[in-house]
């Protein structure tokens, strides 16, 4: 929800292209997600672990920076000329500007949203030492 509100206040209030939007509304979701996983979804109280979070931003923004931003503007270019040719001759055709960039960035969610919790659950906050491995190295490639 914030990243999408984020990505629209920053579109259609501040005009910024689609792809800087994504980086900044993903980059504020971001930080919030890691907070609400680490102690509400997964009930981690493990207390504040570098390699963890190190572990989080390289999947995170792997997801949202790299996955989900490709997918919007690919989305975006796929969709947009679709959207024109089924709307430009009704009373919807306004609504292209907005319907399309809004779509996109949901089926991106989608991806990303799956690509994150496989992640989370099976590494970055798992409770097992072989999570813990995996967690330590990805944090070393940064």
């Amino acid at each position: 929800m914030v990243d999408f509100a984020s990505f629209n206040l920053l579109i259609f209030v501040f005009g910024a292209g689609f792809w800087m939007a994504n980086i900044l509304s993903t980059s504020i979701a971001m930080i919030l997600s890691f907070i609400l996983n680490k102690q509400a979804i997964f009930k981690d109280g493990t207390g504040f672990r570098p390699a963890q979070l190190a572990a989080f931003i390289a999947v995170t923004a792997t997801g949202l920076w790299g996955m989900q931003t490709v997918a919007v503007v690919g989305i975006i270019h796929i969709l947009q000329p679709v959207a024109h040719l089924m709307l430009d001759h009704t009373p919807y055709a306004s609504a292209v500007h907005w319907l399309v960039p809004n779509v996109s960035k949901a089926l991106a969610i989608v991806l990303s949203a799956v690509w994150n919790y496989l992640w989370y659950d099976r590494v970055i906050f798992a409770h097992t030492p072989e999570a813990a491995e995996i967690a330590e190295k990805t944090a070393e490639i940064i």
